[in-house]
């Protein structure tokens, strides 16, 4: 008994420490100064030397030139305003004896005959005093013609000195009460000649727009952007921009620094020093408090239960007060030989808290630079003593960048860029567009910028055929002039170069983890005990979502019924382009033993990780099963298909709100102190590899890869923007504000701010 209430005082202590540093290290805005640095771009973010401007003649120069675009863009909208094209106006009265003509389908290659259908488009009059007149207006058809009849008078007037065919995207707002407007973004313009205005038609024949293309080079549903300052499909809103810029710059400047010291005194540096001179994350301030206690089995256990992590448990066959969990590590994608990546397998049992109490800790492959066995395993427990500490960093490391890379990149960016790029191609006038797309915006443009600071390929050493070109001093001088040291010759992404994990493995990872994620069937975890509160959250938001989604689909269902065709190119698009089904295009016979018992052993454990059910009607197309259930197959309205769109509509805002929050809401808290846990470390040259104390700097990462894991760890929990309750854009429906709040209490106990659930994932 005096055990339980020593347990009991020592659990409360740790917890009451948890809440007044959680309270302390929260995150706020920071206000900005007059000469305060400025970030050129938000797509000129990089972990060496993001493109930024410090001095101040540079920053009040920087103020004049956006003074005058401001002043510019002032006058371009005074401009419209005075010149304004009403979308709303009627066209010009007057006998349609003829007709603007064409087709509109998408551009590439690849898509170059598949007609876009219901997009707004009109044809325009330009006067000699600069008004605009509607001449006629319309939308494409399921073919994607258009035909717009017009009144041939009035485009011959002596006023009229051009004439102009648009084509408009579709978006957006609430007002107060509720009540949606349409807004239109021009997309595509064209002249017409006047001199072709003669007859009863005119013909524009077929215009290709390249339009939401999808990438044909990478193996998963990505959008084309070549440049994501002049040619991305959408753009940041300035919200977005205004919020990052805020909050990255004291960041990046405390990580220049510490890269000009590492460049010209290494010696003056400790990772230490670094972690002192960012913000205090939650660790860091608990470790001050009561040094040890993040440390400790009983931490380790919650922040697997309710942190990051938030690792599903499976009970033991045996003991049903026994559970385990596991985090997959190199298994057999492509990896460096610098650092660690075992697979972990963690067995807790649950103390009569309901808190998981880790029991083993089983590590299975290499854990020195010199084993090369991947199958083999080690099992440590708590009488290993500080092999038992070294056992629970290395799974706390492993497990974040499994977290990283299979529930954070690919459950909720990448699963998201997939959905968005079918609707943003497909649903127009259908309520499920304007019921989706604030939750599927801007994704695409942070997932182009994790492609090159977070995934990108490392840069490489220089080669023989360098050195005998005279190439190398090209390459040095390169680097040199980026970064100012020789020190700093390594760039590139983050997660390459400081980790196990290469880029060509990335790929290969995030495309079997994609292959496990489908909207059919999934549900949320289930709570363990009163101590687990992560799947009520989970849960309450849930079902929330699907209350939501009641009402709207009932107030909803006649738009929803005219405009099925929309849903039914969107789900075409979506299996179409989708992975195959985890395993599906393995040949089990061509496995070894080991291999095919890791297949069968993973397939098991993303059926119940990801509420994956390989039994579900999936499609075939070109010889790949693939893993998305289509939605209908029916190109008219399908009553037996309206519950798979409404769960597939909960399934998508779920993984883009609440998923996606959850997860970059606990960043800054478990991955924010470097030798807590720093997503890889180093097998160094020691005899016991990565079995070594924290105070072994040859298994911590190096200095620079501290200063810019610090960096990376800020800029995603810092620079949020786009929230469901503050509705910033006005584009979420208030419906969906009010009954999240209604909810708000039993969110919140269950450890989730309903004021921090992002509308949509766009860091």
């Amino acid at each position: 008994m005096n055990s339980e209430n020593e347990n009991e005082q020592k659990s409360k202590s740790l917890m009451e420490i948890y809440r007044k540093c959680y309270k302390k290290t929260r995150i706020d805005y920071n206000e900005k100064g007059f000469f305060t640095p400025r970030l050129r771009s938000i797509n000129h973010l990089s972990i060496g030397r993001s493109k930024i401007i410090s001095s101040k003649l540079t920053i009040f120069l920087e103020l004049l030139f956006r003074l005058v675009m401001d002043i510019k863009y002032g006058l371009i909208d005074l401009w419209k305003k005075i010149t304004p094209k009403d979308m709303q106006s009627k066209p010009a009265p007057g006998k349609h004896d003829s007709r603007l003509i064409g087709r509109i389908t998408f551009g590439s290659h690849e898509d170059f005959h598949v007609p876009i259908h219901n997009m707004k488009v009109a044809f325009w009059a330009r006067t000699w005093l600069f008004q605009w007149r509607k001449i006629a207006d319309g939308i494409t058809n399921r073919d994607g013609t258009f035909e717009l009849p017009f009144h041939l008078a009035a485009t011959k007037r002596w006023s009229v000195f051009k004439t102009v065919f648009e084509a408009y995207e579709t978006s957006y707002t609430y007002r107060k009460e509720g009540h949606k407007e349409y807004h239109y973004r021009l997309f595509h313009s064209e002249k017409v000649p006047g001199s072709g205005l003669v007859g009863m038609s005119y013909n524009l024949r077929t215009i290709p727009l390249f339009y939401w293309e999808y990438r044909t080079d990478i193996g998963v549903p990505r959008v084309v952007i070549k440049d994501h300052d002049v040619d991305a499909p959408q753009y940041y809103s300035r919200g977005r921009i205004e919020a990052v810029d805020q909050q990255i710059i004291p960041i990046e400047l405390t990580k220049l620094k510490h890269l000009e010291q590492i460049a010209h005194d290494p010696d003056s540096l400790t990772i230490e020093k670094i972690q002192s001179e960012y913000p205090e994350n939650l660790t860091v301030c608990m470790e001050n408090e009561q040094p040890g206690c993040t440390r400790g089995d009983e931490w380790f256990g919650r922040r697997m239960m309710n942190g990051m992590y938030a690792a599903r448990f499976h009970q033991d066959a045996d003991d049903p007060n026994d559970y385990w969990t596991r985090f997959y590590g190199a298994c057999e994608y492509k990896i460096n030989r610098k650092y660690a990546f075992p697979t972990v397998d963690i067995r807790f049992t649950m103390d009569d808290r309901g808190v998981m109490m880790p029991k083993e800790i089983h590590l299975t492959g290499p854990l020195t630079s010199t084993e090369t066995d991947p199958w083999k395993t080690r099992v440590f427990t708590p009488e290993d003593g500080e092999k038992w500490l070294q056992a629970k960093r290395v799974a706390r490391v492993t497990g974040g960048l499994s977290v990283e890379l299979d529930d954070h990149l690919t459950g909720t960016h990448l699963n998201t860029e997939q959905f968005s790029i079918a609707a943003y191609r497909n649903l127009r006038l259908s309520p499920i567009a304007a019921l989706l797309f604030p939750h599927l915006k801007e994704v695409m443009l942070v997932d182009h910028t994790a492609d090159s600071i977070l995934i990108g390929p490392a840069d490489e050493a220089p080669t023989k055929s360098m050195i005998r070109s005279g190439g190398l001093i090209h390459w040095l001088q390169n680097k040199l002039d980026r970064l100012g040291s020789d020190i700093m010759f390594e760039s590139g992404g983050y997660i390459p170069r400081a980790s196990a994990m290469t880029h060509e493995g990335i790929l290969q990872r995030v495309r079997d983890l994609l292959g496990v994620q489908d909207w059919k069937d999934w549900q949320p975890m289930e709570s363990l005990s009163e101590a687990h509160t992560y799947p009520r959250a989970e849960k309450a938001y849930w079902d929330m979502l699907g209350d939501y989604l009641d009402i709207f689909f009932d107030e909803n269902i006649e738009g929803i019924r005219e405009h099925w065709y929309e849903v039914f190119c969107f789900s075409k698009d979506l299996v179409k382009h989708a992975v195959p089904l985890f395993n599906s295009d393995i040949d089990m016979s061509s496995l070894d033993k080991n291999q095919r018992r890791l297949a069968k052993q993973r397939m098991q454990w993303y059926q119940d990780r990801y509420h994956l059910d390989p039994s579900s009607p999936r499609d075939t197309i070109d010889g790949e099963l693939k893993v998305l259930s289509p939605i209908t197959h029916s190109e008219e309205f399908n009553e037996d298909d309206l519950q798979n769109l409404k769960s597939a509509c909960q399934y998508m805002i779920m993984m883009s709100t609440f998923m996606h929050s959850w997860v970059n809401e606990h960043q800054y808290e478990d991955i924010g102190e470097v030798l807590y846990n720093c997503l890889g470390l180093r097998f160094g040259d020691g005899e016991e590899g990565v079995m070594a104390p924290e105070s072994d700097r040859r298994i911590a990462p190096s200095l620079a890869c501290s200063t810019q894991m610090m960096w990376f760890s800020n800029l995603l929990s810092r620079t949020e923007y786009g929230f469901i309750v503050r509705n910033e854009e006005h584009d979420i429906n208030p419906l969906l504000v009010r009954m999240l709040k209604e909810r708000k209490d039993e969110i919140e106990k269950n450890g989730m701010l309903i004021e921090n659930i992002e509308s949509r994932t766009n860091i």
